[in-house]
């Protein structure tokens, strides 16, 4: 289906695909009904991740002691072959926008 005919479908405005290249805070997305990817799409602001890294420990009370985790934050940024929700705007040439990771 043409991009123009897709404009005028209610059911192209929200879809899901798959990231298949990733700049910053812009992807580009693959649909289950086309071969063609999008134009770049910008990704909405997301609240930071949490990583836990590193674990270690023993058992028991004492050796909790000295057990901790190293943590660090960062916004989510959707990578190739992530599966993503996309939101067009319901306008001829609308921008699109990816919503968040599935």
């Amino acid at each position: 289906m043409m991009r123009e005919e897709q404009e005028n479908d209610l059911r192209y405005l929200v879809q899901t695909g798959t990231v298949t290249a990733a700049s910053g805070n812009q992807v580009r997305v693959k649909f289950p009904d086309t071969e063609i990817p999008s134009g770049w799409l910008t990704v909405l602001r997301a609240p930071p991740s949490v990583v836990v890294e590193d674990a270690s420990g023993g058992s028991g009370e004492a050796a909790f002691a000295s057990h901790s985790h190293g943590t660090r934050t960062s916004p989510w940024t959707p990578q190739v072959n992530d599966r993503v929700l996309v939101l067009y705007l319901p306008v001829p040439g609308g921008d699109g926008f990816v919503l968040g990771g599935i």
